[in-house]
């Protein structure tokens, strides 16, 4: 996945909206992009999840106005997960001939239709702990940025491949994000 500058710039060039769910479509849409190069280990290709920025976006346009913002983070946080918890992850993007000789490749992910993180409730604390860092000022972009991409660094995808034969049982292994 690219580096946390990649999100901010692309965060930071979102232009300013009207209503509030235009604005955090925009946002969401960015997030996609992002987590659409992530891949599980070293050796996954990009792609290995489908975030549901629909979800997010509309979810997140729904939030009531915080005078303070003390709400925010967990609130953000929460709708990420929800998010999360309907998005996909896809099989066939892990490689790892050492371990699943005979399917080479992952050949299901545990779920197999949505998407569940094994580390999914730790990425969220992640995220929810970084926006508190986000202010209402010119530096919004950037502490998102490193909030969101901090939360990615957290998660962790298990695949399932299969290993020597004759009769091997499907292989689990663990991936982290990258």
């Amino acid at each position: 996945m690219p580096g946390v500058d990649h999100l901010y710039k692309k965060l930071k060039a979102c232009p300013p909206e009207k209503t509030a769910i235009a604005g955090w479509l925009n946002i969401s849409i960015e997030i996609f992009n992002y987590m659409s190069q992530i891949q599980a280990g070293s050796t996954g290709a990009p792609g290995i999840i489908l975030f549901n920025s629909a979800i997010f976006a509309n979810l997140c346009a729904t939030l009531p106005m915080d005078k303070d913002g003390s709400n925010f983070p967990g609130a953000i946080a929460k709708n990420w997960q929800s998010a999360m918890m309907a998005s996909t992850i896809t099989p066939g993007t892990v490689i790892d001939p050492g371990t699943w000789v005979t399917s080479t490749a992952d050949i299901m992910t545990v779920p197999a239709v949505p998407a569940t993180v094994t580390t999914l409730s730790a990425a969220v604390s992640t995220l929810e702990s970084g926006l508190k860092n986000v202010k209402a000022d010119k530096d919004a972009p950037k502490a998102m940025a490193e909030a969101f991409h901090n939360a990615f660094l957290e998660m962790q995808f298990t695949c399932i491949g299969l290993g020597p034969p004759p009769a091997s049982p499907p292989i689990p292994k663990p991936f982290p994000a990258k």
